[in-house]
């Protein structure tokens, strides 16, 4: 990992609504104009397949989660030596 990178990881127990906040990020990042890498994981073969079935019901997710869920955003800066 170089200077130039940022990785943010989203963690939750299962069902929590990982992948939809995950969703909500990548989408308002793009959408500023930010390159987004997208790293997938098991349960979705694609990122189009990911974004289509995130993309259901987005607004009335957008409000749920607006009304129920709590985010901590923290810091974790990793050794400076690159090898």
């Amino acid at each position: 990992m170089n200077k130039n990178e940022i990785k943010i990881t989203i963690s939750g127990v299962p069902a929590s609504g990982k992948s939809r906040m995950l969703y909500i990020l990548k989408h308002i990042l793009k959408e500023e104009g930010f390159s987004v890498e997208h790293k997938l994981n098991s349960d979705f073969n694609n990122e189009v397949e990911f974004n289509k079935h995130m993309e259901k019901n987005i607004e009335k997710i957008y409000e749920d989660f607006k009304n129920t869920k709590t985010i901590e955003l923290s810091e974790l800066s990793l050794n400076t030596e690159i090898v």
